[in-house]
């Protein structure tokens, strides 16, 4: 199996060596392939990091940083929610809808 490579600057490397040891002293072992970089540290087991905090989180890192917040998170993936919110509500206007509903589904 090939591996891939990244360089990283020494920033980026002692920070995901800090998420490393953190990880280590949560769950008391070294991380799998399969665990996430990047956990939840209120669960008990490893678990991703949910999109809500992660952007929180990011969003304190980036304004103590001093840079410049929405541009980060655009870099991120993170749409801005007021814009995300308004776009669904013209799609949802667009297509005669006042709101949308999904029914919760059991089996």
């Amino acid at each position: 199996m090939k591996k891939a490579v990244a360089k990283l600057s020494r920033e980026a490397h002692a920070s995901l060596k800090k998420q490393h040891e953190a990880f280590k002293e949560k769950f008391g072992r070294e991380p799998g392939p399969d665990d996430p970089l990047f956990f939840d540290p209120d669960y008990d087991v490893p678990t991703l990091l949910a999109d809500s905090k992660l952007r929180r989180e990011l969003t304190k890192a980036v304004r103590k940083a001093g840079l410049d917040v929405e541009r980060i998170l655009n870099a991120f993936g993170f749409e801005d929610e007021e814009v995300q919110r308004t776009s669904e509500k013209r799609l949802l206007k667009s297509r005669g809808l006042v709101s949308l509903e999904i029914p919760f589904i059991t089996r």
